[in-house]
């Protein structure tokens, strides 16, 4: 896949919806609503998925709530943020805009409409790789860095090894708190020890993605306040030199195609996952189909 196309279509997808903004003030893009709806439809499988097995084990549940799911919600969108925006020195960007709290809660609703949605599966997961990319990437190369970057302690702009561990923490304390807390089992909440440490639980894609994305963008970037990817880049520069053509012509940082790699990347990533998570489901279910397509031609005969 050509860089350009991933450039384009990030080009188009943020522009701001024209009559929205004139209207409220609010600038919201193709692509946040996108990345709103994605969010709230794999939280409402998660959450169908957890209450099927439940009521197939003959347990009992806790009845629906709407607002218990836009809390979990909310949690996932910015659990990170609230914890780390005091060790920042910043305000969490919920207090400061209702734009971005108000898309995510009608996200939810209008998830929440469907009395059923499609389960989890490789035919869903696969081409939604590409949108999944695109948006971590986001996240990743441009919400987590602008925090990092403007902290209000110089020590920490300052500090490359901030960056990556901010990334971490940024992007993944959401779903950390809702697995500490348990908060998408039907049974209610309760106190568990998270998935992320777990045995093997380090080895999840995305706590590691979250600091190398932010890694690989500040390399090609360099930010002024930290010397330290600079110098690496200088190091690193024979090796790099294919990669600089493209994503630095002429020693310039040409930060959309550097975004466009880092979403390419991400996107491949998340494929292979959809690959190993769901290949042998769908490889057996076509297989029991197959058969049974088989046995009624014969019966038909």
């Amino acid at each position: 896949m050509s860089l350009q196309l991933i450039v384009e279509a990030y080009r188009t997808l943020l522009t701001p919806f024209g009559a929205l903004e004139t209207a409220t003030g609010a600038r919201i893009s193709p692509l946040d609503v996108a990345g709103a709806l994605r969010l709230a439809l794999i939280m409402r499988q998660l959450k169908d998925m957890g209450h099927s097995s439940a009521r197939a084990q003959g347990k009992q549940t806790e009845p629906h709530s709407f607002v218990k799911d836009l809390a979990v919600l909310m949690v996932v969108v910015y659990g990170g943020e609230a914890f780390m925006a005091p060790w920042l020195g910043l305000p969490p960007s919920f207090l400061t805009s209702s734009t971005f709290p108000l898309l995510f809660a009608a996200a939810h609703g209008v998830v929440h409409l469907f009395p059923e949605v499609p389960s989890l599966s490789l035919e869903l997961e696969l081409p939604l790789a590409l949108l999944d990319g695109m948006t971590r990437t986001l996240l990743l190369t441009e919400l987590v860095p602008g925090a990092m970057l403007s902290s209000s302690h110089g020590s920490v702009t300052q500090s490359p090894f901030g960056l990556c561990l901010g990334s971490l923490l940024l992007a993944n304390g959401g779903f950390f708190f809702v697995n500490l807390f348990s908060m998408l089992s039907p049974h209610g909440f309760s106190l568990a020890t998270p998935a992320e440490l777990q045995t093997f639980g380090w080895t999840t894609l995305d706590l590691w993605v979250a600091p190398i994305t932010t890694a690989v963008f500040a390399l090609f970037t360099q930010p002024a306040t930290q010397p330290f990817w600079s110098q690496l880049h200088y190091y690193l520069s024979p090796y790099l030199s294919s990669l600089d053509e493209t994503l630095r012509p002429k020693g310039v940082p040409n930060r959309e195609m550097i975004r466009a790699a880092c979403a390419f990347g991400l996107s491949v990533a998340f494929s292979i996952r959809a690959m190993k998570n769901f290949y042998p489901e769908y490889s057996q279910r076509n297989k029991v189909q197959t058969k049974t397509g088989k046995a009624a031609g014969k019966r038909k005969q």
